[in-house]
């Protein structure tokens, strides 16, 4: 009975009555304030997750999720004699859908006057589609036109428009070599002719990559019968320091296994780091709507003053009186957080499709593709981050509601009833 009383007390407070239609303005506020705090700390974290999403999956096209390297006491060799052992070991795993062989080096493109220092990898044309999308990336040519023996070199467009080439083009290759007397370092000229341009998904591919048939690789760095590593391919992303550590130990020592979340571990610790501030920022919106339930409760119990002493000379006890100014002040935060919710996730959900028709009703391109390397707003609704943004946004309503309703059990029905 107690509890039925107290829910419909608070039930009652909670709509606005003849002499309290401010209150009642101030709680459908502080309602509207949480559920927009809520909605927009919902879709700003969701299209975050999409642009980390977006970002990870475009910093691995070109590389792989796990590489295996030759190591000895601490101090990386040349190469690995042996990668057949390699991808024999790594296919064991049935996570592994794909290996390649590959040969790395630093190199400089020239031009005439035109300079670029590259990364320049060796790769095999027949196994590199298993662990990259290089060749759907081919925007003139093929990387089939990668043969052996015939120094042909595919880069990416934007370094091909800096060095001002096109495909047929003829350009060098400056490589540092040790000299015979091992006392230094000269550089070697090569000579290769541009069969093939691509797209990178990130600017920085498409500016320091460059690539040329495993065999020439090899030769221009002087590696025999050696790769630089193997790189794999895995069915889920996300496994890939799983795998690491199980090859690693099948492998045994004399090999250096990394994967791409060791690689690419300062562009998603910025991502992480951007994140929780931005978490951070958009949770003094909910605080602030918080803050606005305190002082409708306040206000409400400075106007029902008569009305709680009556209940206290009717039986009722402070604790009564704490629990439904609880009730009605958790029923503000429960209503805006679910509100809140539904649209955040709504919307987060749907971010593309209402970007998209936004940009049709208002002539607008939010997302320029040349600069951004996207074409709509991506956005990933994760479950776990929408329970903790609820429970928080309901964390700080109740405790908005706690002084105001210790005010309320405090009030004395003599003192109360003295002037009414």
């Amino acid at each position: 009975m107690k509890s039925s009383l107290e829910l419909f007390v608070a039930g009652r407070y909670l709509r606005a009555r003849r002499s309290s239609h401010f209150a009642g303005f101030i709680s459908r506020a502080a309602m509207v304030g949480i559920a927009v705090g809520v909605a927009a700390l919902i879709i700003v974290i969701s299209v975050m997750n999409g642009f980390g999403n977006d970002l990870r999956q475009r910093l691995v096209s070109l590389s792989a999720h796990v590489t295996v390297g030759a190591e000895r006491d601490g101090m990386k060799l040349d190469g690995i004699e042996s990668p057949e052992q390699v991808v024999s070991s790594a296919q064991a795993d049935p996570r592994v859908v794909g290996a390649a062989p590959f040969v790395e080096g630093q190199g400089m493109l020239v031009n005439g006057a035109n300079l670029s220092g590259v990364a320049l990898f060796g790769i095999d044309p027949q196994l590199e589609p298993q662990v990259s999308d290089l060749a759907r990336n081919m925007v003139v040519g093929r990387l089939d036109d990668l043969t052996a023996g015939t120094n042909g070199i595919v880069l990416g467009g934007y370094l091909a428009s800096r060095l001002g080439v096109d495909v047929g083009s003829r350009i060098n290759i400056l490589v540092p070599q040790p000299n015979d007397a091992g006392t230094g370092v000269q550089p070697f000229l090569h000579r290769f002719s541009v069969v093939g341009l691509f797209r990178g998904n990130v600017p920085d591919q498409s500016l320091t990559l460059a690539y040329v048939h495993i065999d020439d690789a090899a030769a221009i760095f002087e590696l025999e019968n050696t790769v630089t590593g193997v790189r794999l391919k895995l069915t889920d992303m996300f496994d890939a320091p799983d795998v690491t550590s199980t090859l690693a130990e099948r492998l045994g020592d004399g090999y250096s296994v990394t994967d791409w979340t060791v690689q690419q571990r300062v562009f998603f610790r910025a991502i992480k780091i951007e994140k929780i501030m931005v978490f951070c920022i958009l949770l003094l919106v909910v605080a602030v709507a918080a803050f606005n339930i305190i002082m409708t409760q306040v206000m409400l119990v400075n106007d029902k003053r008569v009305d709680v002493a009556i209940l206290r000379t009717m039986g009722a006890t402070p604790k009564s009186i704490l629990a439904m100014f609880l009730v009605q002040g958790n029923l503000i935060g429960l209503i805006g957080v679910l509100v809140g919710v539904f649209f955040g996730v709504l919307i987060g959900a749907n971010t593309a499709t209402i970007t998209a028709k936004l940009e049709d009703w208002l002539g607008l391109n939010f997302i320029d593709s040349n600069v951004f390397y996207l074409t709509q707003i991506p956005s990933d609704v994760r479950w776990g981050e929408v329970v903790v943004i609820a429970v928080v946004g309901l964390l700080l309503a109740g405790l908005s509601t706690l002084y105001p309703a210790w005010r309320a059990s405090r009030t004395q029905p003599a003192e109360a009833l003295r002037y009414d």
